[in-house]
């Protein structure tokens, strides 16, 4: 219980330490939206892997620790082979909710759409949800298989969480992407799966816009 309670403070102090900061430079600069969202993705990017080189060096982990390398096609087939049925359910599940990801004040062409949302935003969160707080998780929670598993399912409830401000079907959706994406990732040992899998499901969610 001590090891469950000890990672689950440490993980929620690393996910504020990566989003607070730059939502406090976005709001104090008042960035119109269409200037913050590049530059929340940027900063929170650079302050995960910042967490994730002081983690690593205070637990004596490598970058393949977390996540950082190649792997097998085996485990990209079956990104999308899996991702694709649960993300077109899940695009159908959010619209007949009529929950909108669309931020108030985001004006953007279709190009810049798909370049933040398939390309900076998977990259953003999957390095803090998969790549940051699935190996503080595990570590934690200790090096066996059930702190490997409990570690996808830890860092699947904080994505589902910051998602809930849309909506509950969408953080559902979320969810299925988080257990999906670190199943992948604790399997796989990288985060290219993981990548994909998100890519997967945001790509509905471009055309809809």
């Amino acid at each position: 219980m001590v090891k469950f309670l000890v990672a689950c403070g440490l993980a929620a102090l690393l996910l504020v330490l990566v989003y607070a900061p730059a939502f406090l430079i976005a709001g104090g600069l008042k960035l119109p939206m269409n200037t913050a969202v590049p530059v929340i993705i940027g900063i929170t990017i650079v302050a995960a892997w910042a967490l994730a080189a002081a983690y690593g060096w205070w637990r004596r982990l490598r970058l393949a620790d977390f996540g950082v390398g190649w792997a097998r096609p085996r485990y990209l087939v079956l990104a999308l082979l899996i991702a694709v049925p649960l993300s077109a359910a899940a695009q159908l599940a959010i619209e007949r909710a009529h929950e909108s990801a669309a931020m108030p004040g985001l004006h953007l062409s279709k190009a810049a759409l798909a370049f933040y949302f398939l390309l900076c935003a998977p990259v953003q969160e999957e390095s803090i949800f998969r790549g940051l707080l699935q190996t503080v998780f595990t570590r934690e929670l200790g090096r066996t298989a059930r702190a490997a598993i409990a570690g996808s399912i830890g860092a699947a409830l904080l994505f589902a969480l910051v998602h809930l401000e849309i909506g509950p079907v969408t953080a559902a959706g979320a969810l299925l992407l988080g257990l999906l994406a670190g199943e992948l990732r604790r399997r796989s040992g990288s985060l290219l799966p993981a990548l994909l899998s998100h890519v997967v499901f945001n790509l509905p969610g471009i055309f809809s816009a």
